[in-house]
């Protein structure tokens, strides 16, 4: 003879226990998410701009300089300025069309949440046209790496800067190891062969960066002719450098909990067998 079994009033079933602890996991990692602030959580980076920080990362540890960190504020604020000179139809440090009008450098990357009202420092560095080449007769963007080659040292030819140097560079990673400020003069191409760029670059006054690329295909400025099709911005500051307010413990207590989840899934437990 079977007897009926009554389950109490708020109590689990053989599953319960497992599903509680995923709300509850569900529950902590959503509060944990919304304490980070809007401006510092993930953006969305284009390779191209990637590979710039860390070729400007890689040149800076040749002189022996903080790594600068990826802001996804200043970020904002470099697309958005080389975005208003794709779409206007110019190249200046000044917003020359747009709803930011007039607009300096400082202006926008205090408008994109940056506190410079704090002890800070900030620059810009804008290039247009590089990182743009052909397919027979059709305008293509370089893939990432040739694209922030090329906009960070004028070529993708790393024999042409062998050549120049007088270094047989082994590989891409050594370009910059030993060459100084008159080297880099000398070559005269992208932004580590202008001194200005340079100086931005290699700052010790800086510690965060955003860097921002746009390609437009149909381009007719400066003229139909020779467009530049391709916009860069970096933008430097440091003052009020944010990093995600999540310790790491954080994060792996979350995780502990969805594992347990899994394994006690996987295991059964505690329930009865028919």
């Amino acid at each position: 003879m079977m007897t009926k079994r009554y389950k109490p009033y708020g109590g689990t079933n053989q599953y319960g226990h497992q599903q509680i602890l995923a709300r509850g996991a569900f529950c902590l990692f959503t509060m944990l998410y919304l304490l980070v602030p809007a401006q510092v959580q993930s953006a969305v980076w284009d390779p191209r701009e990637t590979e710039v920080l860390n070729l400007v990362n890689l040149q800076r540890s040749f002189r022996s300089l903080n790594s600068l960190n990826a802001d996804d504020r200043l970020h904002d604020a470099a697309l958005g300025h080389s975005q208003a000179m794709s779409t206007y139809d110019f190249f200046s440090h000044t917003t020359l069309g747009g709803p930011n009008l007039n607009s300096q450098p400082r202006d926008r990357i205090a408008a994109a949440g940056y506190d410079l009202s704090l002890p800070s420092a900030s620059g810009e560095n804008i290039a247009a046209g590089y990182g743009s080449d052909f397919l027979g007769i059709t305008p293509v963007q370089m893939g990432a790496l040739d694209a922030a080659r090329d906009v960070m040292y004028g070529t993708t030819s790393l024999s042409a800067l062998s050549v120049f140097f007088g270094v047989a560079f082994a590989s891409w990673d050594m370009v910059g190891s030993s060459q100084n400020d008159t080297d880099w003069n000398g070559w005269g191409q992208g932004w580590m062969g202008s001194s200005g760029h340079r100086n931005n670059i290699l700052s010790t006054f800086f510690d965060d960066l955003g860097v921002g690329y746009v390609w437009e295909f149909d381009d007719t400025y400066p003229t139909a002719a020779i467009p530049y099709r391709t916009y860069w911005t970096q933008d430097f500051a440091a003052g009020d450098t944010q990093v995600v307010p999540l310790p790491a413990a954080a994060w792996l207590f979350v995780s502990s909990l969805l594992a347990m989840v899994a394994i006690q899934r996987r295991n059964g437990y505690g329930g009865n067998k028919a």
